[in-house]
C-alpha cells in the first residue's frame, strides 16, 4: 500500500486545488452557482483519478508480447535510470511483458533476470508512459536499458503522456 500513497497525494492535492478554485469563483459576483461548481470539481477530480488509475494498469499489449522462450541460461537487463532532470521525486516503475520487474530512483541500477526470447519492455510514472521496446533476447545475454524523463519532455506529460518517458538500448554482451 505504500506504494500507492503518491497516487493518493495526487488525488487529494487536485481535490484541495479545485475546491480553492470553486470558492473563489463562487464568491465571485455573477459566477456559476455552488452546486455547477460542485458539480465541476467532483467531475474533474474523477476524471484525473481514472487517468491515473487506468495508467497504472499498464497497457493490454503489453500482456501478451513474450515470445516462446529459448532453452538456457536465462538473459539479463540492467535497467538504468539515468541523472534526468524531472521526476526527480518520483520512482520509474520498468515492467516486462506487462509485469512490474523494477522501480527506478534518479541514478540507479537494476538488474533483472528474464528467460530467453522476445519480449516488451515499458516505462512508466504516473500517468506518462514510454513507447515500448521490443527484444529478442538469447540466452545468456546481457542487454543495458536506460530510462528517463528529461526536462525538454515535461510538455509532452499534457500533450502526449503515451509517449513522454525516453526509454532506450544502450548496449548487449553475450
Amino acid at each position: 500500500m505504500k506504494r500507492d500513497l503518491p497516487f493518493w497525494l495526487l488525488v487529494a492535492a487536485s481535490a484541495v486545488g479545485l475546491a480553492v478554485v470553486v470558492i473563489v469563483v463562487v464568491a465571485g459576483d455573477g459566477g456559476p452557482s455552488l452546486p455547477a461548481a460542485l458539480g465541476a470539481a467532483v467531475g474533474l477530480v474523477a476524471g484525473w483519478t481514472a487517468v491515473v488509475v487506468r495508467a497504472r494498469q499498464g497497457r493490454p499489449d503489453d500482456r501478451g508480447a513474450a515470445g516462446p522462450t529459448a532453452p538456457g541460461p536465462p538473459a539479463r537487463l540492467v535497467l538504468s535510470r539515468g541523472d534526468d532532470s524531472a521526476g526527480m521525486m518520483r520512482h520509474i516503475r520498468v515492467t516486462v511483458d506487462g509485469e512490474l520487474v523494477a522501480l527506478l530512483k534518479p541514478r540507479t541500477v537494476a538488474e533483472v533476470d528474464v528467460p530467453p526470447g522476445r519480449h516488451r519492455v515499458r516505462a512508466s510514472m504516473d500517468w506518462t508512459t514510454s513507447g515500448a521496446l521490443d527484444l529478442d533476447l538469447v540466452p545468456g545475454e546481457r542487454v543495458e536499458i536506460r530510462t528517463g524523463l528529461p526536462l525538454s519532455m515535461i510538455w509532452r506529460m499534457v500533450t502526449a503522456p503515451g509517449d513522454t518517458l525516453t526509454i532506450e538500448r544502450i548496449g548487449s554482451m553475450r
